[in-house]
């Protein structure tokens, strides 16, 4: 009776639910927790996935934008009849270039056609201008360039040609609007008025750069309008039509490129007869086709791989903690259903029976779960943007393709983790009795040796990540790729080491019984008794929350190595604590070489300044640098409240202080050249200057070379006349008319003397002396022009032919007081073409010693440049140096490891060119110590004075680095590790609690009659699940900053995927990592408290009358 009145109830309640979910609601508790997991996990991993897909292409669109390189250049020979057809078959060919990559054409015309030709610019007056230019023609010249002043070129039809010339070149010639010169444009010269200057637009596909010259740049083009470079006929004679096809990088996806890239590479080196015209007649003539868009895409091979490792690492870490969530979860529901199956088992139900009612029970929890997710991923890093806690652009969406599948990845090893064990249990029909068997097999599974082989993973993973140093892979196929094994090896050994701080779970209930010893009433000792006695049950749980805070104090950790390397990185490649460009010689005052020193030290703030020097050379078949500083700039630095040496040298890049090493370097100047005594403001000669022959004299042009302080050349004229050797005075000014106050940097030496006779009637000698304070005891010089020394034709040695047309010493003689005394010969008129320059050099002294040198890492990789060696260069034709290695350095700050470079003092190797008749380098760029590293009042300075140099600080510096797409990836796989590994824990241990207590619903009614109250049986759930907890977050926290200290040096790299110098400076960020813990460990607090207070309220009726296990 009773059976037919339920069911009469049920019919009259409606139709009945379906099974599983009648089924499922004894499991609903359960079944929440494992939706939630499959939530939290699918919308992580789905927003990670998101974002290194979007921050890879994003940083790669950036990088593409603006680049002059990535157009599609095709050009053929201009005829104006030819041109629509030859429109036509070009857009087409490069339609089928571009295939599905959204793109532009654009066009231009060219003159002269070819491109290794130019125009000479010729003054109004006839005179050249020394310059040469490119006419070009634009339909839309404002899309190419942003006009400065005056308008774009129109076509006049008469008269001067309107051009617009850049507003470097315009400066150059000095020309404003409306000023006129000429072309030569073969035998005609073309008159041309400017219109306006412009500059190239930074977003410029390429099109100016692709219609230079193969030697020019674009300030060497001159833009008229199209109407009129067709309606000159000199002009189209010789012109070619140009197209470019630029991809619209906006668009530009992925996995586009490497198609792209085979297709444009076929493209440019084809045959312009198949690829162009298909075998068709060509529509144009002297077709080419051109593109530096494959060199591109190679070139951002390692970058994008780099990029890619960098997120990978903390996203295989997050996946690694999703996983443990997953299958904590899964194991919690396969437990709840053990004994539902069991007994649906021995009642006879089949084992697909039982699997699918599992299935569906799961699934529908599951799956809705696992669909929401990659629309919640949005929102999710919208919100840590909104946050401050994500930069720069983020998806919008998880919706993606490779947010689907992360969702359906999660949603996948969740049901595996459920429903393997359940169909095992359902096919075990002795599943009854295994349930109240003890884990023999998990105690035999310690008992086997695990401890060691977890030790051996770790230690094997730490070994193979410092044998490779680089999570990336070069050459193969397909460039530079990241190493799948290189990225998993961190999970692996973070894995292995939180599997192996499980050891220290026992240790729990020792303390707790241990402070309940000194503490009244059973709490803690019924709470430790519970710890040891469930400890198997506690290990998933504490598993995944030690885990969790691992990743999390790993996250914080790496990001505070990472953003100190980024400054270190920034303080490298600046190489002080500021650097100045040399100036462009276009607009404004610039200051010549040899006032920068005065102008730079003036600047605010600044304590010591130095050049910086390039010197080309090779050993052999290799290609090296010589990098020049001022040494003795870095006392001057040390000792004005500077920031350090200068260069600035981190110890560990020379593994001894840096100091001494520079020191070293610039310990022993050889003495060379003569000099100058004081600091002169001009430079006072005695001169007699005699000539024998007939006819009319020419002046004598004499240019002195003076080297300063720096090492650095500046060159001198005065014109001297030629008179019958009465002696008279002649200054040189060492002075400047710009930026007053900067005087050059003494004390001065006179290394070189350039005599130059232009156009002299007849072939005569001279007998020149120079009195000078700068030799007191006189001077002897050697002819550098004519290094084969002959006196034939010189007074005394007449002959009828004469060996040497040019000018060249005769004698030269030591004289006090004297800085030249002696004859020369002069050059002979008759000679073509003709040679009127001499130079003299200073005889150097026997004995030159080596320069010393610091040699890099590249260097010493080799075995020619160990410390203590002595090294023959070469630079070039007649310029022979020796070093010696006197120490090492990593790398030089302030370039690159492009190839192996020296570090020297400049003065030092000055005076090495000069004893090889050369001249010492110039400067490269400079370097400043400021006053307690704040360089801000300087750069402030140089911002306010541009024609001075461009100043670039270590903060700027830091900046650029910091907002590198590429490197943004990494940071914000890193916060989204450091944000969402600790709610991992908390919402993994919560559920935990939570089921434990249900489980315990039983055990807590027994304990309630016999008389324990509720706010005792609340601290007793409080006690044994805060001591687990606290454990883990205190093991996972030191756990994560111990692995960070231990990984994150070896699997950093640079842009080209090479360990980064200088190297990481480990530090852990204690007060952070404490904060995450804290925090952590509050939030948890929190919610087992009020777990602790709702599960301590128990119907003992209804519980003890369903069984222990309710």
């Amino acid at each position: 009776m009773a059976t037919d009145v339920r069911a009469r109830r049920r019919q009259r309640g409606g139709p009945a639910a379906p099974a599983a979910v009648r089924g499922g609601t004894h499991h609903l508790v359960v079944l929440v927790a494992a939706a939630l997991a499959i939530l939290l996990s699918a919308t992580v991993l789905a927003a990670l996935a998101a974002l290194a897909d979007h921050s890879v292409e994003s940083a790669v669109q950036r990088r593409l934008t603006g680049d002059p390189d990535t157009a599609v250049d095709v050009m053929g020979a201009y005829r104006a009849q030819d041109m629509a057809a030859g429109d036509t078959a070009v857009r087409a060919s490069l339609d089928r270039v571009f295939g599905d990559v959204p793109h532009r054409t654009y066009t231009a015309l060219r003159a002269p056609a070819s491109l290794s030709s130019e125009y000479s610019v010729v003054r109004d007056d006839g005179t050249a201008t020394g310059t040469s230019t490119v006419v070009i023609a634009l339909p839309d010249p404002a899309g190419h360039a942003r006009l400065i002043s005056g308008s774009w070129p129109k076509a006049t039809g008469g008269g001067p040609v309107q051009v617009a010339l850049t507003q470097v070149a315009a400066a150059r010639l000095g020309l404003g609007v409306g000023s006129t010169f000429r072309l030569q444009v073969g035998l005609q010269r073309m008159a041309m008025t400017l219109s306006g200057s412009y500059l190239p637009a930074t977003a410029d596909p390429g099109v100016l750069a692709g219609l230079t010259s193969s030697f020019g740049t674009t300030d060497s083009l001159a833009m008229i309008a199209p109407g009129a470079f067709t309606a000159l006929p000199g002009i189209t004679a010789d012109a070619v039509a140009a197209w470019f096809a630029a991809p619209d990088t906006s668009r530009l996806h992925l996995g586009q490129i490497g198609p792209l890239r085979d297709r444009v590479a076929r493209f440019s080196s084809s045959d312009t007869a198949i690829s162009v015209f298909r075998n068709e007649p060509p529509a144009l003539a002297r077709v080419f086709t051109t593109s530096g868009l494959p060199d591109v895409l190679d070139a951002l091979s390692a970058p994008m791989a780099v990029a890619r490792a960098g997120m990978y690492i903390p996203a295989a870490l997050l996946a690694a903690l999703a996983t443990a969530a997953l299958a904590l979860t899964a194991r919690q529901l396969a437990q709840a259903r053990a004994t539902e199956i069991a007994l649906r088992g021995a009642r006879g139900a089949g084992t697909a029976r039982l699997v699918a009612a599992a299935a569906a029970q799961w699934a529908l929890v599951a799956v809705p779960a696992a669909m929401a997710a990659p629309f919640l991923a949005g929102p999710l890093l919208a919100g840590l943007h909104r946050a401050g806690l994500l930069h720069g652009d983020i998806p919008s969406s998880g919706a993606t393709a490779v947010g689907w599948t992360a969702a359906l990845l999660a949603l996948a090893v969740h049901g595996v983790a459920v429903l393997v064990p359940t169909a095992r249990q359902a096919a075990d029909h002795r599943a009854g009795m295994r349930l109240r068997l003890r884990g023999a097999r998990a105690a035999a599974f310690q008992r086997a040796g695990t401890d060691v082989a977890l030790a051996a993973v770790a230690v094997a993973g730490w070994l193979e990540l410092r044998h490779y140093r680089t999570p990336v892979a070069g050459g193969g196929v397909s460039g530079t790729s990241v190493d799948p094994v290189l990225i998993l090896t961190p999970v692996l050994m973070t894995a292995a080491a939180t599997l192996l701080s499980l050891r220290l779970l026992p240790l729990t209930a020792p303390l707790i019984d241990r402070a309940a010893r000194r503490a009244a009433g059973f709490v803690l000792p019924l709470g430790g008794w519970q710890i040891g006695r469930r400890a198997a049950r506690h290990t998933g749980p504490a598993l995944l929350m030690t885990l969790a805070l691992a990743v999390g104090a790993l996250g914080v950790t790496a990001l505070a190595i990472l953003d100190r390397s980024a400054h270190d990185q920034a303080a490298f490649d600046v190489g002080g604590d500021l650097r100045v460009a040399a100036p462009a010689q276009s607009v404004g005052a610039v200051p010549p070489t040899a006032q920068r020193h005065g102008v730079y030290a003036a600047l605010p703030g600044a304590t010591a300044v130095t050049p910086v020097t390039d010197l080309p050379l090779n050993r052999g078949q290799q290609a090296l640098s010589a990098e020049g500083v001022n040494t003795s700039a870095a006392t001057g630095a040390q000792g004005s409240g500077g920031g350090g040496t200068l260069p600035a040298i981190r110890p560990d890049l020379t593994g001894e202080p840096a100091a001494g090493l520079l020191a070293g370097l610039g310990a022993a100047i050889p003495d060379h050249g003569f000099t100058v005594p004081g600091r002169p403001a001009e430079l006072p000669l005695t001169v007699r200057l005699s000539a024998g022959g007939r006819g009319p004299y020419v002046p004598v042009v004499l240019t002195v070379s003076v080297e300063d302080a720096d090492g650095l050349p500046d060159h001198l004229t005065v014109r001297l006349p030629v008179t019958d050797g009465t002696p008279y005075d002649v200054r040189v000014p060492l002075t400047f008319a710009g930026h007053a106050g900067a005087a050059r940097h003494y004390p001065l030496r006179i290394i070189g003397l350039s005599l130059s006779i232009r156009f002299p009637h007849v072939r005569r000698d001279y007998r020149l002396e120079i009195g000078s304070d700068a030799a007191p005891q006189g001077a002897l010089w050697r002819d550098l022009s004519n290094p084969v020394y002959s006196r034939a034709g010189c007074d005394g040695y007449r002959t009828a032919m004469e060996t040497a047309p040019g000018p060249h010493l005769c004698t030269s003689k030591r004289v006090p007081g004297q800085l030249f005394s002696g004859t020369l010969r002069g050059p002979d008129p008759a000679v073509w073409p003709p040679r009127w320059d001499m130079t003299l050099g200073p005889v150097p002294a026997a004995g030159q010693p080596p320069v010393p040198a610091l040699a890099d890492a590249t260097l010493q990789a080799t075995g020619e440049f160990d410390t203590g060696a002595v090294v023959a260069l070469n630079g070039g034709p007649g310029v022979d140096i020796t070093v010696k290695v006197i120490g090492r350095i990593t790398a030089v700050p302030g370039f690159d490891r492009s190839h192996g470079r020296l570090l020297v003092d400049s003065r030092a190797m000055a005076a090495a060119l000069i004893a090889t008749g050369n001249d010492p380098p110039s400067d490269d760029f400079w370097l400043l110590s400021t006053r307690h590293g704040d360089s801000g009042p300087a750069a402030a300075a140089l911002r306010r004075d541009p024609a001075a140099g461009t100043g670039t600080t270590v903060p700027q510096a830091a900046r650029r680095t910091a907002d590198d797409p590429l490197r943004r990836g990494t940071h914000a796989a890193l916060v989204l590790a450091l944000v969402l590994a600790p709610a991992f824990a908390v919402v993994g241990f919560t559920l935990h609690t939570a089921m434990s207590a249900r489980q315990r619903r039983g055990e807590f009614a027994l304990l309630r009659a016999i008389g324990v109250r509720k706010r005792q049986l609340a601290a007793l759930l409080w006690t044994e699940q805060l001591g687990l907890a606290l454990l883990a977050v205190v093991v996972g926290t030191a756990l994560g900053a111990a692995l960070a200290v231990v990984v994150t040096p070896l699997v950093s790299v640079d842009a080209t995927g090479a360990p980064i110098v200088p190297g990481l400076t480990v530090t852990v960020p204690w007060l952070k990592v404490a904060a995450v813990a804290v925090g952590t460990a509050l939030l948890i607090v929190t919610a087992v408290t009020a777990l602790a207070r709702t599960f301590a309220r128990v119907d003992l009726v209804r519980v003890l009358r369903a069984g222990d296990e309710g």
